[in-house]
């Protein structure tokens, strides 16, 4: 495509229908049989990246593959899943890799029935590995969603972000107008 980086996104709800064509977007699905056909290519790609057995430490330093780095946008995801799990999982294994072999992942779901994303292998794993959590308003009663972090009801666009390495923070989003 000639882009450095690329967007592979999932949009059940339809939201992001205006980007789908858009410069850069190499995959857009609005099911969960379309996500799970878009997941399947993009580990297709992405698993030759993976460092090979008895890489050198330099060889680890680098970058051993070529193409472009993909961010994996995927909206609405709770969805998507269904009671035998989610459509990305041919990606679950990828994702703890993602700094290395050029995948980054941008998340969002309903904070009701968050719970269910425990026991399905993509969203696990995105738990386990993901560097921020940003929770923006929803009921207490789904319990910590990360970090000991739970909703709570806020005002639009206030949120907790949840990094890492450091202490939950408060934060306001803003949408900007044109």
């Amino acid at each position: 495509t000639g882009h450095d980086l690329v967007l592979e996104i999932v949009d059940p709800g339809r939201r992001l229908l205006d980007l789908a064509d858009g410069p850069g977007v190499t995959g857009y699905a609005a099911s969960a049989t379309a996500a799970q056909s878009l997941a399947a290519r993009l580990a297709g790609e992405l698993r030759p990246r993976v460092a090979p057995e008895g890489a050198s430490v330099a060889e680890l330093r680098g970058r051993w593959w070529s193409g472009p780095r993909h961010v994996l946008v995927v909206d609405d995801y709770d969805l998507l899943i269904g009671p035998v799990g989610g459509p990305l999982a041919d990606l679950a294994d990828l994702i703890a890799q993602g700094g290395d072999i050029g995948l980054g992942v941008v998340l969002a779901r309903r904070v009701a029935g968050s719970q269910r994303t425990a026991f399905e292998a993509f969203g696990q794993r995105l738990r386990e590995v993901a560097d921020h959590v940003l929770i923006l308003s929803g009921q207490p009663d789904e319990g910590p969603l990360v970090g000991g972090v739970g909703a709570r009801p806020r005002p639009p666009g206030r949120g907790v972000l949840v990094a890492a390495r450091s202490r939950p923070q408060l934060v306001q989003c803003c949408l900007g107008s044109p």
